[in-house]
């Protein structure tokens, strides 16, 4: 891999893990944690960036192991768009996140990658918000449930954020759907970084 293509995939990995890290700390607990560990901001933001390291070394260790693949879509010298997939068993793909830089929205882009994507990844599941479902049906995908934390073991701290979004799959079914989240153990490390003195 050329020195480039590999710093805008750390790139790509560092701004999921900041990401993720958002979307764990809106878990109650953690948020008490957060407030508690603010008082010193000096090691609230040293616990934070060690935290978004921790994450950044398990996507990457997906990615080294190939289980996560990203397709990165350059123009000139700048990543526009990305996405990143997830292979949870054989002949089964979850689609953890697709995005388009905000200048180069509203032109057809995430829909031609999404089909690129779907011409090798397929099946494929994803987790949609209310209001991008329609987005994704126009690209072949079908809402076959709700995500419910309750029914993800050893994930209900880091699965409580996504109560309520739509699954989505190219499928007929939501039985052949995988998910990627960080698991309870996960953030229970997370939780020792946040608050390590």
């Amino acid at each position: 891999m050329d020195s480039t293509l590999a710093t805008h995939i750390k790139n790509v990995i560092r701004k999921e893990a900041e990401g993720l890290l958002s979307d764990v700390l809106s878990v109650p607990e953690l948020i008490c944690l957060c407030l508690q560990n603010a008082k010193n901001k000096n090691n609230a933001v040293s616990n934070r960036n060690n935290a978004i390291s921790y994450i950044e070394d398990i996507l990457s260790e997906e990615y080294n192991h190939g289980s996560l693949k990203i397709a990165l879509y350059p123009h000139e010298s700048k990543i526009i768009a990305y996405a990143m997939i997830i292979l949870c068993s054989e002949n089964q793909y979850y689609l953890h996140k697709i995005y388009v830089d905000s200048e180069y929205r509203r032109r057809g882009l995430g829909s031609r990658m999404l089909n690129e994507i779907l011409d090798t990844f397929n099946p494929m599941c994803l987790l949609s918000a209310v209001g991008n479902d329609v987005f994704f049906e126009k690209n072949g995908f079908s809402i076959v449930g709700t995500f419910l934390s309750k029914d993800v073991p050893g994930c209900k701290l880091s699965s409580s954020p996504y109560d309520g979004l739509s699954i989505m799959s190219t499928a007929k079914d939501s039985k052949s759907c995988g998910f990627f989240l960080l698991g309870d153990t996960d953030l229970k490390e997370i939780e020792k970084l946040l608050l390590s003195s």
